[in-house]
């Protein structure tokens, strides 16, 4: 039976004034859960309040049962890790060390043998260990999006968070970055929350799904509910959802 990593009710939230408001949503183990909503809509505040980067001015937050604002940064870290939106490094850093970034909640003044390991195994599961010693700020933006996600990995805990993960990707990399989620949320049993912007990538790889707009949860569905008229009334555009494949597919 499948259990509540992350606990979200009654949230309100933002920076100088809410942004968020009266959020309540849910992340379970071992699935994959897609924000959904327009520019706006509020997916990214969300995220960074999960992850204490925003102020709360009411409801709470839980990560594996315990209050997430009584809890330490380097506490939150050992529990969430996180890959944000255009996550783009200039600096000449080797792919592996990027990695093992990843392992700083646990590390003393230098990686142990058994962070080595870990960084190099969260490769080795991406297929990406042939850029390890690759610098990442030559890397293509699928590929540099795949280590940082091995950092993710390396970094460990009990949910993954994740701001558009695959924004600037080409259609390639999108399906293999969607595919690489959706078997760790499966074979590490962890639950990953990812915000989206592209629809059917959603409807394909998100075992449910949570529509914002305005600050606000509208609806939380599986993919096989998504219709025209909400996708209308977020998006304001008219569309059409089909089955394909066994699959819904939105075409506009």
């Amino acid at each position: 039976m499948s259990n509540d990593v992350l606990e979200v009710r009654n949230l309100t939230c933002g920076y100088e004034r809410p942004i968020i408001r009266d959020v309540s949503i849910n992340a379970k183990d071992g699935e994959l859960v897609a924000l959904m909503g327009p520019n706006g809509a509020g997916k990214s505040t969300l995220i960074r309040c999960i992850l204490g980067m925003a102020k709360v001015f009411k409801g709470f937050i839980r990560i594996n049962g315990r209050d997430a604002l009584r809890m330490s940064r380097r506490e939150i870290a050992r529990l969430v890790s996180y890959v944000p939106q255009n996550y783009v490094v200039t600096y000449p850093i080797e792919a592996f060390h990027a990695v093992l970034l990843g392992r700083l909640p646990y590390m003393g003044l230098r990686p142990s043998k058994f962070d080595v390991d870990v960084a190099i195994n969260a490769m080795r599961r991406l297929g990406i260990e042939y850029l390890a010693n690759k610098m990442i700020n030559r890397l293509s933006g699928g590929e540099a999006q795949l280590v940082h996600i091995a950092r993710a990995i390396a970094q460990g805990g009990v949910l993954m968070l994740l701001d558009e993960p695959t924004s600037n990707l080409d259609l390639k990399h999108q399906v293999m970055v969607m595919e690489v989620l959706s078997r760790i949320a499966r074979e590490d049993g962890i639950a990953v929350l990812t915000a989206m912007h592209d629809i059917n990538l959603a409807l394909k790889y998100a075992d449910r799904i949570y529509v914002m707009h305005n600050g606000r949860v509208i609806a939380e569905l599986s993919p096989g509910d998504v219709s025209p008229s909400i996708i209308e009334e977020v998006y304001g555009v008219k569309t059409t959802v089909i089955e394909h494949n066994g699959r819904p597919v939105v075409i506009v």
